[in-house]
């Protein structure tokens, strides 16, 4: 009898969320994709031997992912060779580099999870299992967690975090309601003013907060800065046929987020509610009515 570890890690590419997976060069399933994955050894403990087989078979580092313990496997035919039990973790990381010796070879690839969803990619042993318990747990904890954040960078803004959700979730979200549930948690701190970076000179020197002893991450409140004067922009009417007079841009610059620790649980959750359909209004050629 053995004990196993198999790493579920997760990351988003190209608007698609995609996982990690490795073509098995041994035998049983010799060629088949599976899940990044290692024998514990009698001298490490279980997350020990989870960040030693993606650092073998990725090159990932335990500072570069999150990692949580997901569930145990122990069915008795799940391994052909010997009776293994298996302990399978839960990954969730921003950008994920990979070797490029393990790609040129095709060892290593990113796959979407609606090809192992919809049956399009067949894993071995019982990693699709895996795979659909791991991806059952991510969407339910981006409900009551700040997981969400492992998936951005370290400073992000509410727009990037929202579409994190939307790409999970497979949903399209009220980004008003949204934008209202980020700012109601004390999970996410605001780093800087939404008037960073786009060339505004401050007053003084940015605001520290006193630290957040729930999440232990430090609260930096924006600089205090000069209300921009606004753009004079010239008319174009009259030098074309159709034109109509340029407008200034309304709006201003998104502010910088920062999450909490993955396992922090948010004062209120999130719904995966979608957007809702504006209503019609009565006389409307919609609504069948006449006005």
């Amino acid at each position: 009898m053995a004990v196993s570890v198999e790493t579920v890690l997760f990351t988003i590419r190209n608007g698609k969320l995609v996982i990690l997976l490795v073509r098995r060069g041994i035998e049983p399933f010799r060629g088949t994709w599976a899940l990044p994955g290692a024998f514990v050894r009698s001298d490490e403990t279980l997350h020990a031997a989870a960040a030693r087989a993606l650092a073998r078979d990725a090159g990932v580092r335990t500072d570069e992912a999150h990692l949580e313990q997901l569930a145990s496997y122990g069915q008795l035919d799940r391994d052909p060779r010997m009776r293994v039990v298996a302990v399978a973790y839960l990954g969730a990381c921003h950008r994920l580099r990979l070797p490029k010796s393990a790609v040129g070879m095709g060892s290593v690839v990113l796959k979407p999870t609606a090809m192992i969803e919809n049956e399009r990619i067949h894993l071995a042993f019982d990693h699709r299992k895996i795979v659909l318990d791991a991806l059952k747990r991510l969407r339910s904890k981006l409900q009551y967690t700040t997981l969400a954040t492992r998936f951005c960078k370290a400073e992000f803004t509410i727009t990037e975090l929202r579409r994190v959700f939307e790409t999970i979730w497979n949903t399209r979200l009220d980004p008003g309601n949204f934008q209202r549930k980020i700012r109601g948690n004390d999970a996410f701190q605001m780093v800087s003013g939404p008037s960073s970076g786009r060339g505004l000179k401050p007053e003084s020197g940015p605001d520290y907060s006193v630290a957040d002893i729930r999440s232990g991450v430090r609260r930096m409140a924006g600089p205090r800065r000069t209300t921009p004067a606004p753009r004079r922009l010239e008319s174009r009417r009259g030098t074309g046929r159709g034109a109509k007079s340029a407008r200034p841009k309304r709006g201003r610059p998104a502010s910088l987020w920062m999450g909490a620790r993955p396992e922090d649980v948010l004062d209120s959750p999130i719904s995966r509610k979608g957007r809702r359909r504006p209503r019609r209004r009565p006389g409307s050629p919609s609504s069948g009515r006449s006005p």
